[in-house]
């Protein structure tokens, strides 16, 4: 005799539902990593984002560094002066 047509069948059928199967784990497992690199990427900007607030920062602060190390000293204390007056004028 020769094979049982519905074994034949019964395995099709198996066989199918396991590539299905394998087919949406890959689709899955792909979409899992491309969210993930679109997550990196984006805590990557934002990374960059805050290193150049911070070295802009760092840059305006040496230059104010810079400019009191070369400035004469009356010049120096004068603006100090002005900065208090201001201050105290927001003050009151």
């Amino acid at each position: 005799m020769g094979p049982d047509p519905e074994g034949i069948f019964t395995a099709g059928i198996l066989v199918g539902i396991f590539a299905t199967l394998f087919v949406q784990w890959f689709g899955r497992r792909k979409a899992r990593k491309a969210v993930e690199a679109a997550t990196q990427n984006q805590d990557l900007q934002q990374d960059k984002t805050s290193h150049d607030a911070d070295i802009k920062r760092l840059q305006e602060r040496l230059a104010v560094m810079e400019r009191i190390a070369t400035d004469p000293g009356v010049k120096t204390a004068q603006q100090i002066e002005q900065l208090r007056e201001e201050a105290n004028r927001e003050k009151a």
